[in-house]
């Protein structure tokens, strides 16, 4: 996990000799830089194929009317004052879109994978290319890239603030290098705080990171860290990034509504999450992460088990690696489980299990480099695909089938069986640990091309039939029609697409308040006005408004003589809804017959959306209606 001394010692040498100018276009440069074309590429590739969904509406809107100076009544709580700030900037600068409201977001999930560059005297070079490689096709940190909230800002400030912290307390640096970082780190840490719940999730790993690593704050006594100085730096970052730079003091406030956030998702009331969402979540979405971090994980404490305390193949600093990234997931995993647990829990889960994943592929491929005899091994990995791939399309086979097929479930279960048989028999010619080595990077990529489909198919298909499933509420794209309609019907009456009176329901599931996604595909009406009910008399305008009201229709007499056309919004779904409500204990039948019931009952839609994120039922969605006077 840590780098041996040795690299350590080669990357601080200073170099003797002058190199040309071109000497800086390494290979691992080169690496670098196309894993974060790459990372850009999925991260801004599509970006508004999503409408905002209401969580995002509810950080950007206000954003926009502090940008515009346009007031409206009753505005969500903000959660994150960071993402505020830089997006009312943004707005101010160069108008507002789904586009430029999710663009901070993702260029710093983008960036986060450059981090993993300074991770190298950490966890070595390899592993940190790994690493960096995982993050840039990460499906969940992907999709809070392309998110229009604060929780990516939130992971990006807080793995820069370990990333300081750990040079700052453990590498040998120059007084002008040590004064960078020590400035660098107190910012990113000041950032952190006010960014949102993501933040404070991301400080308490902050916390467990010097408890390992600086027990007692040893050694951040000795370099004087933590002085008036450093607390400068950290509170004008925190008052700069939450006020607009001084321009909305208010923003200030936002702090405690992000805390107050936070602690909501520790001990909320009736959570829409399940129980059995997260660990759905992490089988379908990042198979990877937990088949490969889980190894990690299990190979470095077997390894530090067996090590003794001055065993030099397993020094101190490995062994609070190790313990701070199970505590890590340890924390990730009280959060998905505690009664508030949310989807903000994910990467808290994902990271310790995505470093140490990274790890055990720099392990495998140093071990395929040296104890490989490649000339038989292409016969074995060709038999190997062969065989599953027999079986997937067996298995696409079996799906198809609206009634359990026996037969094929037989074929496509031989298949498997076969290649377990040839990697078995493999070993016994060859030799285990070269088995082992072979299907470990073999499993690799055939898990990380599986990662690949589960991006895709996440972040960049939108259509209500292939819902995604990793926020409850999602918003369909029929707001956008809405957006468009009401625009012609302005430009119509009266010469412009922005001057139409527009009367919009406040939404009663919000307790009266205006519905942010509303609020945001309406925020280019200059004469939107939010109202409890239907009152086309009270507006002074020459011609008759038109009006949103909360579906279903209903029989006003203020809208008498009006036209209502019906309008998708916001919808409701999660994977765990494939699940059976509650297990059958009952024994009222022969296996056959129950495997056939489970089969048509859940079993074959929830395969069916892990492999093609299909549903065979569409998702309920709630409406608006628009009313337009008749003849007008």
């Amino acid at each position: 996990m840590a780098i041996g001394a040795a690299e350590a010692e080669v990357e601080e040498q200073p170099d003797t000799f002058a190199a040309p100018a071109w000497a800086w276009l390494t290979v691992e440069h080169a690496l670098y830089g196309l894993i974060l074309l790459a990372a850009g590429f999925v991260r801004f590739f599509g970006l508004t194929a999503h409408p905002l969904n209401a969580v995002e509406a509810a950080n950007i809107w206000p954003a926009w009317l502090a940008a515009t100076g346009r007031e409206a009544p009753e505005l969500p709580v903000v959660t994150s004052p960071l993402l505020h700030s830089v997006n009312t900037l943004l707005f101010w600068l160069m108008g507002g879109g789904d586009a430029m409201a999710r663009a901070a977001p993702a260029a710093a999930g983008a960036a986060l994978v450059l981090l993993c560059w300074w991770l190298r005297p950490w966890i070595g070079r390899t592993a940190a290319l790994v690493a960096a490689l995982l993050m840039a096709f990460d499906p969940w940190l992907t999709w809070f890239s392309r998110m229009a909230d604060g929780a990516m800002l939130g992971l990006f400030f807080g793995m820069l603030t370990l990333v300081g912290l750990w040079r700052l307390l453990h590498l040998p640096v120059s007084a002008a290098t040590f004064t960078t970082w020590r400035r660098v780190t107190a910012v990113a840490l000041g950032l952190l705080m006010v960014s949102g719940p993501m933040g404070w999730n991301f400080v308490v790993v902050v916390v467990l990171f010097l408890f390992q690593f600086d027990p007692g704050l040893t050694t951040f006594r000795e370099k004087a860290l933590g002085r008036r100085g450093d607390l400068l730096w950290l509170g004008a970052a925190a008052a700069l990034g939450a006020t607009t730079w001084l321009a909305h003091p208010a923003g200030l406030g936002m702090i405690s509504s992000s805390l107050s956030a936070w602690v909501a998702q520790l001990g909320g009331d009736g959570p829409a999450y399940p129980l059995s969402w997260w660990a759905l979540r992490l089988w379908v979405d990042a198979p990877f992460l937990l088949m490969f971090g889980g190894l990690g994980l299990g190979w470095r404490w077997q390894q530090m088990t067996s090590a003794s305390e001055d065993d030099a193949t397993f020094p101190r600093q490995r062994r609070a690696w190790l313990l701070f990234l199970t505590a890590w997931l340890l924390w990730g995993m009280l959060l998905s489980v505690l009664p508030g647990r949310s989807p903000y829990a994910l990467p808290m889960i994902g990271l310790p299990l995505l470093l140490a994943g990274a790890d055990l592929c720099a392990a495998i491929i140093r071990g395929l480099r040296t104890g490989v005899n490649w000339r038989e091994s292409w016969l074995l990995l060709g038999l190997v695909t062969v065989l599953l791939t027999s079986s997937v399309f067996w298995g696409a086979a079996l799906i198809a089938q609206s009634q359990l097929d026996l037969l094929i479930a037989r074929g496509m279960l031989l298949f498997v069986l076969l290649a377990a048989v040839t990697v078995v028999l493999y070993a016994l010619w060859a030799d285990w640990r070269q088995a082992r080595l072979l299907m470990g990077g073999y499993g690799a990529v055939l898990l990380f091309l599986v990662t690949l489909s589960s991006l895709w198919q996440l972040n960049h298909h939108a259509h209500i039939s292939r819902p995604d499933g990793l926020f409850a509420s999602f918003t369909d794209a029929d707001i956008r029609r809405l957006a468009a309609d009401i625009q012609l019907l302005s430009a119509q009456r009266t010469g412009d697409a922005t001057q139409l009176t527009v009367l919009a329901q406040r939404s009663p599931q919000l307790g009266g308040r205006p519905d942010p996604v509303l609020g945001w595909y309406l925020r280019d009406m200059r004469n939107l006005r939010w109202v409890l009910a239907p009152d086309v008399e009270s507006t002074a305008s020459g011609q008759s408004p038109v009006v949103i009201t909360v579906d279903p229709m209903v029989d006003d007499p203020a809208l008498a003589g009006y036209m209502g056309s019906r309008y998708l919004v916001h919808g409701q779904w999660l994977p765990s809804q494939l699940l059976p409500a509650e297990p059958n204990l009952v024994d009222d039948g022969a296996i056959t017959a129950r495997l056939n019931r489970a089969w048509e009952s859940w079993l074959r839609g929830l395969l069916r959306w892990v492999v093609h994120r299909e549903v065979g039922a569409l998702p309920p969605v709630d409406g608006v209606v628009l009313w337009v006077k008749s003849g007008e």
